[in-house]
């Protein structure tokens, strides 16, 4: 019979998971703390009962200093050093708990694992409930949430970030119920698709399809998947900058049988690579975007300016700012989680590649890199990840899996 505290652990674990989805969706900023909150309580468990800290693969530490280095460097030729710092202070935190989760997912209790789990898949439903309640509704929980003064123009945007979040998540979900030999489960990420096209975020419903296109992929062959692993990353991140440079010179930001959002896009990802090509090698430093002058450039549309607060695209943002050391810190990542999947199963890779494919299709198209909420979704998606295998350990059929995923990196994903 379990103990009174095992009993509160397994409560608030399931607590835990069925909150990440709502927390998501209508107040993306509490993933923040959720993701560092996670990572001390995760490392405090894996502490307590193995009697030794659990302590990350040294290749994930090395990565994730160097990215703090190079960041901090980068602040001194920005725009706004000041402001800058000021956003700087959430990646040391979100790094910290990606390295306390990456650490504890190689040893967490199986137990809690899939009970955190099953409340991701309650929370998974109702944050259903929830999309439908404000579109049926008139967002009335996202009104009720945001002050008097601070209420949205178009309140059913607010939840892309939740979908978001959702297209990744979700891939703990699969890994875990396929790995049970729940064949279907390879169909969850479609359940995503309608929400993603009803509210119109594109940036979701292009993570559901590259990631179960991906991880198809990897079911059928292996080897190439885990190899466009680093292939997709790099063509993006080197072909991107000439490839936007052309697209606006075809004349796609005047082709009005485009949205308005692709046609404004088109214009910041071409002024992004014009700049990129003026300082590729140390950039503009770290968030200039948001400070970034228009040029004599007139903003799409009558914008305040070309650039809003970011690029919209990950890959270029790093370019920009960080030069040519944020183009191979970024890279460096996929390296990373490609060095940890080697030698894990079929099923496994799968899972790890429909994640990175959900990855590089939000960061290429949605939110900017440095928001707190982005990073906290980067941590929190892998870490879902790790727990998944750890959970397959409970049924006795996971654990040598669990183990060869973690292997090098001492995490599944970038």
């Amino acid at each position: 019979m379990p103990s009174r505290g095992s009993a509160w652990l397994s409560a608030i674990h399931l607590g835990y998971g069925l909150l990440l989805p709502l927390a998501a969706l209508l107040k993306p900023l509490l993933l923040i703390p959720l993701a560092v909150g996670a990572g001390l309580v995760a490392a405090g468990v894996v502490w307590q009962r193995r009697g030794r800290f659990p302590w990350p693969a040294p290749t994930l530490v090395l990565l994730c200093l160097l990215t703090l280095a190079w960041t901090a460097i980068a602040m001194a030729w920005t725009f706004d050093p000041a402001g800058a710092f000021g956003r700087w202070l959430n990646l040391p935190l979100l790094l910290l708990a990606l390295l306390l989760l990456a650490g504890a997912g190689r040893h967490y209790p199986a137990g809690l694992a899939a009970t955190l789990l099953r409340g991701l898949a309650i929370g998974f439903s109702l944050g259903a409930l929830v999309i439908l309640v404000e579109r049926l509704g008139g967002s009335p929980l996202i009104t009720h949430l945001r002050p008097a003064d601070d209420q949205p123009r178009h309140p059913l945007d607010e939840l892309g970030r939740g979908l978001a979040f959702g297209t990744l998540a979700v891939w703990a979900l699969v890994a875990w119920l396929a790995g049970r030999g729940r064949r279907w489960a390879w169909l969850l990420p479609l359940l995503l698709l309608p929400p993603a096209l009803l509210l119109q975020h594109l940036a979701s419903a292009a993570a559901v399809v590259a990631g179960l296109g991906l991880a198809l992929l990897t079911l059928w062959r292996p080897r190439l998947g885990r190899a466009l692993l680093l292939i997709l990353p790099a063509a993006i991140l080197l072909l991107g900058p000439p490839l936007f440079i052309r697209l606006y010179g075809w004349g796609l930001m005047d082709n009005e049988s485009l949205p308005s959002t692709a046609r404004y896009r088109v214009q910041i990802w071409w002024f992004t690579s014009e700049r990129i090509l003026e300082k590729p090698l140390w950039g503009w430093g770290y968030d200039a975007a948001r400070r970034m002058p228009d040029f004599g450039v007139d903003p799409y549309g009558g914008k305040p300016h070309v650039i809003p607060t970011h690029p919209h695209q990950a890959f270029l943002q790093a370019w920009l700012e960080l030069g040519l050391p944020g183009l191979l810190l970024a890279w460096g990542w996929f390296l990373l989680a490609w060095r940890g999947l080697a030698g894990a199963a079929r099923e496994m890779q799968a899972a790890a590649l429909g994640l990175t494919g959900g990855i590089i299709a939000v960061a290429a198209t949605a939110f900017g890199l440095w928001q707190g909420h982005t990073l906290a979704i980067l941590v929190l998606a892998p870490a879902l990840l790790l727990l998944a295998l750890r959970a397959l350990d409970q049924a006795g059929n996971g654990g040598q899996t669990g183990r060869q995923v973690h292997g090098e990196s001492g995490s599944a994903e970038p």
